[in-house]
């Protein structure tokens, strides 16, 4: 803590113990200034007593929840304030906060779902093999609707086919509009998805490419997720991306799924997000602590 008196040397001897060692590791920063000197030389003023702030810490780094940082700067508050060597200048506490945790809303897997949304796909392609758009209409809705249902439990490959078959047949039915909205959603899901001409017709093939266009040529969005579990591996719309703490840019507007795995072990966390042009879309998953002293740090200020 920088301060030579014997208050001081009793804080940071607290720190050896089983609960100073977390604390200890979440060190809030302090700003030591002499009277009527620096920044904050009109906020508070006791004779020559050096004037102390204590800020939290996970404002700083937003991977930790917003009470850590409040209970860690409540505890120092309170060891420092009956110190006659310094005086404590409180800020306020609004300028520290953070985003609330999320809970975790992922769905729990139903196998009855995922098994269903297969053998609707099976019908549904044997519709369109007969040239029964409407009935493959009303079957790839619903598995549509099963898989997002599922989203955290799928192979968003699957997914993927689902929306360029039911595009397929919203063309054939001369429903354009919703056959445009059903590929734009194809390029947000695998924006480096090329359609196989021995698959699908060359019309097709030109509507897709155009959509795909004018989808990434928009505006994009970005998503930030923070997380107590450190390394835990994000994953959008199936592809892995990186670690939490992590900043995704370059995002397509629009639906996406968002799944976070904990580095060792546990339920992940997942949600479907609207990621709108210019937005950055926050997130603060709740998952289980991460070991060691931030473990131990998110366990202690928790309670």
């Amino acid at each position: 803590m920088f301060m030579a008196n014997r208050r001081s040397t009793a804080l940071l001897a607290r720190f050896h113990t089983a609960s100073g060692r977390a604390v200890s590791a979440l060190t809030a920063f302090f700003f030591t200034m002499s009277s009527g000197a620096g920044l904050l030389s009109g906020i508070a003023r006791a004779g020559d007593l050096p004037r102390v702030v204590v800020l939290p810490y996970a404002p700083i780094f937003e991977s930790l929840p917003a009470e850590t940082g409040v209970k860690t700067a409540e505890f120092l508050n309170t060891e420092l304030r009956g110190s006659e060597q310094v005086q404590l200048v409180t800020l306020d506490p609004k300028l520290f906060e953070a985003a609330p945790q999320q809970a975790n809303p992922a769905p729990v897997r139903d196998d009855a779902k995922l098994t269903e949304a297969r053998e609707r796909t099976a019908k549904a392609d044997d519709f369109i093999g007969k040239l029964k758009f409407r009935q493959a209409v009303e079957e790839l809705d619903k598995v549509v609707a099963l898989y997002e249902s599922q989203h955290p439990h799928i192979d968003f490959s699957a997914l993927v086919e689902v929306y360029l078959n039911l595009a397929v047949a919203r063309f054939r039915l001369g429903q354009d509009d919703e056959g445009e909205a059903l590929l734009a959603q194809v390029v947000r899901l695998d924006p480096e998805r090329r359609l196989e001409a021995e698959k699908y017709p060359p019309v097709f093939i030109r509507i897709f490419e155009s959509t795909a266009k004018k989808v990434k040529a928009a505006p994009r969005a970005a998503i930030r997720i923070d997380t107590t579990a450190q390394g835990a591996t994000v994953v959008l719309d199936g592809r892995e991306i990186g670690k939490a703490p992590l900043m995704i840019k370059d995002v397509i507007k629009g639906a996406h799924y968002l799944r976070v795995i904990p580095a060792e072990g546990g339920e992940a966390w997942a949600e479907r997000i609207e990621a709108a042009p210019g937005d950055v879309v926050r997130l603060t998953p709740s998952l289980p602590s991460a070991g060691g002293p931030l473990g131990e740090i998110v366990a202690l200020m928790s309670r």
